[in-house]
């Protein structure tokens, strides 16, 4: 049931790219599209599943409903084995705002053992 963002070949080098509270809105996809082009296979996950905190008057609230440890973190887990399945050896990952903190927990956790926010 989640939501993923996936451009170029499967293979060993792929790219993880966890995005801001907005979504996948502006740059995002283009970004992925660009890493893509330069041979990497690159997965973007929709942790919010189209809920985005555009609009949203408290957005400390709307973020308090994707936690971590119930959410967050199982779907990235799911997303790592994911990217095993499809060839992976080496994946590098990067976040936008709400998914830099994202990246730091998965880092800290031990899901991620190298990545840049």
């Amino acid at each position: 049931d989640l939501p993923i963002y996936h451009v170029g070949t499967p293979g060993p080098k792929a790219v993880l790219v966890l995005p801001e509270v907005f979504g996948w809105a502006g740059r995002l996809k283009g970004i992925c599209d660009t890493l893509a082009d330069e041979g990497f296979f690159v997965v973007m996950p929709d942790c919010h599943r189209g809920d985005t905190a555009a609009g949203k008057a408290n957005a400390v609230e709307w973020i308090g409903r994707t936690p971590y440890g119930s959410v967050v973190g199982p779907d990235i887990e799911r997303l790592m084995g994911w990217l095993e399945m499809q060839g992976a050896t080496s994946v590098g990952a990067l976040g936008f705002c709400w998914g830099a903190w994202a990246l730091a927990k998965a880092s800290a956790s031990g899901v991620l053992r190298e990545s840049g926010g």
